[in-house]
């Protein structure tokens, strides 16, 4: 029984050592590009929404989807022939909330892709994202559905 204990605590040694190895001790002055964060970024409006995160998701959320639909700028092209879809912008929302490098990765038409592209560009900084309590560069995936009224 002994032998199975000891057994058991180097296995448990090793298996903390090896995860260990993997995850750089001081995420600060990482440059580590994060996927999923324990704590999302998020929009910049709702920073007074302090002890409800579903509720502060959701209202970053909302002040998102405000910011694309006052600044989107429909494609004359695609009005003009009645097209509509979604694109999906990927960017990193860096330690300090700005934004870099944007790149479409779905769309239908080349102006889509190009409005996605100038509307990330023009977006306010965001609220990092955190990883084990530390702040984090993260990507961030974003469709922006293109749609007539």
């Amino acid at each position: 029984m002994k032998k199975l204990i000891l057994l058991l605590w180097l296995m448990l040694g090793h298996l903390s050592y090896s995860l260990a190895q993997d995850i750089p001790a001081d995420w600060s002055t990482s440059d580590e590009i994060i996927r999923v964060p324990e704590d999302p970024p998020r929009f910049t409006g709702c920073e007074y929404i302090t002890d409800d995160r579903s509720e502060r998701h959701q209202c970053a959320q909302e002040a998102a989807k405000s910011f694309i639909q006052e600044n989107l700028q429909y494609p004359a092209k695609a009005y003009d022939h009645g097209i509509e879809g979604t694109v999906v912008v990927t960017f990193v929302i860096e330690k300090d909330g700005s934004i870099t490098d944007p790149k479409l990765i779905y769309g239908l038409e080349e102006y889509f892709g190009e409005e996605a592209l100038r509307l990330i560009s023009i977006m306010p900084n965001w609220i990092p994202g955190r990883r084990r309590g530390l702040v984090v560069r993260t990507q961030f995936n974003l469709p922006i559905k293109f749609k007539l009224d």
